[in-house]
């Protein structure tokens, strides 16, 4: 039902909306795109301005059943920020500068963009992680916090165009154990020297006066 929900959403249809929401569809359950309800009703308010629609509907519907759900969290203690890094549609947007400032409704599920997970992760470790590059601009433009940790996160998954961002953001997050990763990465596909932003990792470093031992 939940995926019936996310894709309600995505056709635009407020009449199936509402009875799926009404009949107890979950709302923190991904569905279409890796997408929750809540954040296909966000998506709709951020990605399409119809001009004799209001946007606004679907979050509408979903709050009058569930009204604090903007600050709620699922099972694992994730918020809306959370459930936004894992979705691929927020992973593809441009110019994620524009969109912080653009959309109040951003701004609004932003205020908890540093809170931590059941397992102690925040969104924006959990969009590096997923190697969503642009979410990660996004998040930072909303105010959540580069550090080592978060950079590791993409490093350790094989994210170089995400860590150079973020080294580029934030120098002072490099760490030597990330050059372990990045030495062992040999295969063509994760191989920061051949994967796309690899070359301005390396330049960062040494630009630092960081040291390689190796």
């Amino acid at each position: 039902m939940t995926s019936n929900l996310t894709q309600a959403i995505h056709a635009y249809d407020k009449a199936e909306t509402r009875r799926l929401v009404e009949s107890g569809a979950k709302i923190f359950e991904p569905g279409a795109l890796g997408e929750t309800p809540v954040v296909a009703a966000i998506a709709q308010m951020v990605f399409h301005t119809w001009p004799t629609d209001n946007t606004s509907a679907f979050l509408d519907i979903i709050e009058e059943t569930h009204p604090n759900i903007l600050i709620q969290t699922d099972a694992k203690g994730r918020n809306v920020m959370h459930q936004i890094a894992e979705s691929r549609r927020w992973s593809m947007i441009s110019k994620p500068e524009e969109f912080a400032k653009r959309f109040p409704i951003l701004k609004q599920v932003a205020k908890h963009i540093n809170r931590k997970d059941a397992k102690g992760v925040t969104p924006l470790e959990l969009a590096a992680r997923n190697g969503h590059t642009q979410t990660v601009n996004l998040f930072v433009e909303l105010g959540a916090q580069i550090n080592q940790k978060v950079v590791m996160e993409a490093a350790k998954n094989g994210h170089w165009q995400c860590v150079s961002g973020m080294l580029s953001m934030n120098p002072e997050t490099y760490s030597a154990d990330m050059l372990d990763i990045m030495f062992s990465a040999n295969d063509g596909r994760s191989n920061p020297w051949k994967a796309e932003g690899g070359k301005d990792v390396r330049t960062k470093i040494i630009a630092q006066n960081y040291t390689l031992n190796r």
